[in-house]
């Protein structure tokens, strides 16, 4: 079979020229020679042509495509599934003080503010300072601060995940406020994916399409963006239950460690619809009924009521299974028993991973599920582990100890707060954390002495009030 063979500048010239010589009876073949120039010309074009065309096979394998190439494959492997994570801003919230209470201020819309290192942030709410304002800041008194008013970073990227109390400068003075701080961290700032974990996710989902696997469980929900929030999964890891052949527990997280939304639901009319009689009861005979929400939270309280047979216990008379949120009965329903629920349920992310994975039965064509038949899954928010950390840092000559001070308590912050599910806080990694930075001599963590070990269920994440540097 013939194969392709890309050929240089040189050969093309050689064989152009040969040819002109033996059938045009060329002579004139000099450096000088106008058809010598010419010649090398369209050598030089046809090279480039021939470069170009080598590079096709390259464009249509993940393997060696980048860019802009790599996003069209994924679009020809998955139509509308996977695309790279896109970089994402980091927002905040800030408080606007003032040292004399005189009537209301507002802070206008879009009001800019700095840390001291330059990175912006723009409020995306009107900020008002109430004269008769109950205080949000424990160090100010009744109409001297503003509620929280949200902003957001104007530098995409982990960048704009700045510590609690750095934004503290003005980008314009506004008449009536003395100051502004953020009095916790700032959160959700995210890198663009690169190329090779974009590659490497790809790879992994592709590789676990209808397995029902591990890992084409954690895959299927990584990237996905609460339409709601704006909030994106970032980590995802499952467990499985070894007393429970079947049933899984997948946790998911948006990078903050507060993934745990939810919402109540009192007195839910679960046979509602159904026609009984009376209307809205059980027609007789139904042992599994769906409740109006899936993912529901099993840690908080939840009841479920018969309106013939009072409170209905949980393991004895009726099985939730809260992923799809479907309660099975022990005993059949009665011909005009009603059923009432009250529970939480997981909104955000949590709720999004849910239904991705259990599919929507009204919308198969954006959701249509991933779980294999006979298994169960539950997600849930994994549990926050915040690991006190102190660190003594011997400052080197001619660097000011106080700026040194607050960029080792943010390079420990950011070290932790990027961590995945189940990701360790190593000592090496801390270590490596500080003593990159200028001015770092040398550092002693007297808290943690050891490794911290986060488990499969848990992410570990952390506040400027957990960290001490002295």
């Amino acid at each position: 079979m013939p194969r392709f063979t890309p050929q240089t500048t040189e050969s093309i010239y050689a064989q152009m020229l040969a040819r002109m010589v033996v059938m045009g009876g060329l002579t004139d073949v000099t450096d000088s020679s106008v058809i010598n120039h010419l010649l090398l010309a369209i050598a030089r074009a046809l090279d480039e042509g021939y470069y170009q065309a080598a590079q096709i096979p390259a464009g249509f394998s993940i393997d060696t495509c980048s860019g802009a190439d790599l996003r069209a494959r994924a679009k020809d492997i998955q139509p509308g599934l996977l695309q790279p994570i896109s970089e994402q801003s980091a927002t905040v919230s800030l408080v606007f003080t003032r040292e004399v209470v005189a009537g209301d201020v507002i802070v206008p819309l879009g009001t800019q503010v700095l840390t001291a290192s330059g990175q912006v942030f723009e409020t995306t709410e009107q900020g008002i300072i109430y004269a008769a304002g109950q205080p949000t800041l424990d160090t100010s008194t009744v109409g001297q601060d503003s509620t929280l008013v949200p902003a957001i970073a104007q530098q995409p990227g982990t960048a704009g995940n700045v510590a609690s109390n750095t934004l503290v400068r003005f980008r314009q003075t506004i008449e009536g406020v003395d100051a502004v701080t953020n009095p916790g961290p700032a959160a959700r700032g995210i890198d663009a994916e690169t190329d090779d974990s974009f590659r490497a996710r790809l790879k992994g989902y592709v590789s676990t399409l209808a397995k029902s696997t591990v890992s084409a469980l954690e895959a299927c929900v990584l990237s996905a963006t609460d339409p709601v929030t704006g909030d994106r999964i970032l980590y995802s890891s499952l467990l499985e239950d070894p007393l429970n052949p079947g049933k899984v527990t997948l946790y998911v997280d948006d990078g903050t460690g507060q993934s745990g939304v939810s919402a109540d639901v009192a007195d839910e009319v679960v046979t509602y619809g159904l026609s009984g009689p009376p209307v809205n009861t059980a027609v007789g005979g139904e042992t599994s009924l769906p409740l109006q929400n899936g993912a529901i939270d099993l840690r908080s309280p939840y009841t479920v009521t018969s309106s013939t047979r009072g409170n209905l216990k949980a393991g004895t008379d009726y099985t939730l299974v809260p992923g799809q949120g479907r309660l099975y009965f022990a005993t059949a329903l009665a011909q005009g028993e009603q059923i009432t629920a009250s529970y939480t349920y997981y909104t955000g992310v949590v709720g999004l991973a849910q239904k991705i994975v259990d599919g929507d039965p009204n919308d198969r064509l954006n959701f249509p599920g991933y779980r294999a038949a006979g298994i169960s899954v539950e997600v849930l928010p994994p549990q926050v582990i915040v690991p006190p950390v102190s660190a003594t840092i011997t400052v080197g000559k001619g660097y000011d100890v106080a700026s040194v001070y607050a960029t080792v308590g943010d390079a420990i912050l950011t070290a932790i707060n990027s961590l995945p599910i189940s990701g360790d806080v190593l000592l090496a990694d801390l270590y490596n954390a500080v003593t990159n930075i200028d001015g770092v001599a040398n550092v002693i963590f007297t808290q943690p002495t050891q490794d911290v070990a986060i488990l499969d269920s848990q992410i570990a994440r952390t506040t400027t009030d957990n960290i001490v540097v002295s």
